[in-house]
């Protein structure tokens, strides 16, 4: 599972910010989480706050 978050920026920019629940880049490796460390509602946050510091 993965959420990603994605907020348009001045000047025709744009910040995009992802989570996933993999841990390894091969899945048969390494098993996924139940959840991604973060849930949409908390990386929302985080872009936001990261985009309101790049707008400052």
């Amino acid at each position: 599972m993965q959420h990603i978050v994605s907020i348009q920026l001045p000047g025709n920019r744009a910040l995009s910010a992802s989570v996933s629940n993999m841990v390894g880049v091969d899945e048969q490796a390494v098993a996924a989480q139940p959840e991604p460390a973060l849930s949409v509602e908390q990386l929302r946050t985080v872009a936001v706050r990261i985009a309101e510091r790049i707008r400052a």
